[in-house]
């Protein structure tokens, strides 16, 4: 019975060896299975990182030459962008010169170059009674001439008016598209006439009457000038001197600052000659108190309203140039802080009161 037992157990023993045995085989093989398994997903995964490579390098080569195309335009258009910035200062910074022309006039051009100018200044003095320094053939296109005035104001050319006349009779239009015949001596200029002689200019080569300051709200118009006369002050004036209501706007001046509410208006008046009286309003810079620039250019001396002074303190120069002895007088009207009386900057210059 005990041997039998021993047996027994043995046999037990046996089997469960032989259990153990077979289980690490299998947990061994999976194992390797396992382990195969991660073996063969970082192949893959190598395999694949390798073939993605070339896609890479062609990404970055490709980003490169995008880079490199955009760096390219860039630089082209910084270039372009230069030069075309160089052309405009060239082209802005070129003046004109009078006299120097790049065409040549037709054999049946019955004018030359000086004629053509003299003929286009003289007639626009005669329409706008406003100087004019420059009038020249700038370009012919067929039969259509065309003529620039303009001013040079320091070291720019400053444009007035544009005629396009057929060379052959120096007829046609303005750049406004108004007929214009540049032979003709016909004058339009606004002028007071006998009404004049109700100025006693005495010895001095003009007059200025004060006529009051504008309202703050008031705009520097006819209408503006309506009212000053309208002022009890300036009743006898209006009677005496009738033709200050028939001044006509054109011959309304105002430097810089002077149409702001406030300002001193003036009535101007060169004294008449026989020859022509040029005016010339300037600015005066506030830092300086030097001229600065053109806002006014009378050719024929007629009287003008001046709208100045909104600081109180002169803002502008008047010059009388005239043509009959060839001197010139400059000078500014302003009113008094002290006794708010109307003065003036040369004795020349009669103050009408």
């Amino acid at each position: 019975m005990r041997n039998t037992k021993k047996a027994l157990a043995l046999l037990l023993a046996l089997t469960a060896a032989m259990c153990l045995a077979a289980c690490g085989e299998n947990s061994s093989a999976a194992d390797s299975a396992t382990d195969s398994g991660a073996a063969a997903e970082t192949t893959t995964a190598a395999a694949e990182e390798r073939t993605a490579a070339p896609a890479s390098a062609e990404t970055t080569s490709a980003s490169a030459e995008t880079t490199s195309t955009a760096a390219a335009v860039k630089e082209t258009e910084t270039t372009d962008v230069s030069r075309s910035t160089e052309q405009t200062e060239e082209s802005e910074g070129r003046l004109p010169v009078p006299g120097e022309h790049d065409f040549t006039l037709p054999e049946d051009c019955p004018y030359d170059f000086d004629s053509i100018s003299f003929h286009a200044r003289n007639y626009y003095e005669q329409h706008t009674g406003t100087s004019v320094q420059y009038a020249e053939a700038e370009k012919l296109n067929g039969d259509i001439l065309t003529v620039r005035l303009y001013d040079i104001v320091e070291f720019r050319p400053l444009d007035y008016a544009y005629y396009y006349v057929d060379y052959h009779d120096l007829k046609g239009k303005d750049q406004d598209g108004n007929p214009v015949d540049l032979e003709s001596t016909e004058t339009t200029v606004w002028f007071p006439g006998e009404a004049l002689n109700s100025i006693d200019f005495e010895d001095c080569w003009g007059a200025a009457l004060y006529l009051g300051r504008m309202n703050d709200d008031e705009d520097f118009d006819r209408y503006c000038v309506r009212d000053a006369l309208s002022l009890p002050m300036n009743a006898a004036y209006a009677e005496k001197y009738s033709f200050i209501a028939e001044i006509p706007e054109r011959n309304y001046v105002s430097p810089v600052g002077g149409a702001q509410g406030g300002s001193e208006l003036w009535m101007i008046v060169p004294r008449p000659t026989n020859q022509k009286t040029r005016i010339m309003v300037k600015n005066i810079d506030p830092n300086t108190g030097d001229p600065v620039g053109l806002v006014y250019n009378s050719a024929f001396g007629t009287p003008f309203i001046l709208a100045c002074n909104a600081s109180g303190k002169p803002d502008f120069e008047i010059t009388f140039l005239s043509e009959a002895i060839g001197t010139e007088r400059t000078f500014k009207v302003f009113v008094a802080e002290a006794t708010s009386a109307p003065m003036c900057t040369d004795g020349d210059i009669r103050i009408l009161n």
